[in-house]
């Protein structure tokens, strides 16, 4: 039996942000752990998404405090669940990630007030 991978535990390190990157598309701010996490992981998808579920889907998510959680399902060619809760255990949006090559099993991001950041870096 294998254990998850929470890609959380690895990133523990980072803990609050001396600089911000701004993302070039959609405008909004990130920190130094969400730019580790891009960059290591090769997931700069996944900050597209968000983004996008953001400012223009259909299905716009207008919550001040969300929790993203891009989580492995059972089985591995079933690829990845991605879903947004409101910070109260509250699921405001789930979607499937068909195929992924994310080296992780899950990670969780915060997006408060157009920022994204590791939990760890709150």
């Amino acid at each position: 039996m294998s254990t998850m991978r929470n890609v959380n535990e690895e990133l523990s390190q980072f803990t609050g942000t001396s600089c911000y990157f701004k993302h070039p598309v959609f405008g909004f701010n990130y920190t130094e752990g969400i730019q580790y996490l891009a960059q290591e992981f090769k997931c700069y998808w996944l900050l597209k998404d968000i983004a996008l579920h953001n400012h223009i889907s259909l299905i716009r998510i207008d919550e001040p405090f969300q929790v993203w959680k891009l989580q492995r399902n059972n089985a591995p060619e079933h690829g990845f669940s991605l879903h947004c809760g409101d910070g109260n255990y509250n699921e405001v949006f789930r979607t499937t990630i068909p195929t992924s090559d994310f080296a992780g099993d899950e990670v969780t991001i915060w997006f408060i007030d157009e920022v994204l950041l590791l939990p760890s870096e709150y």
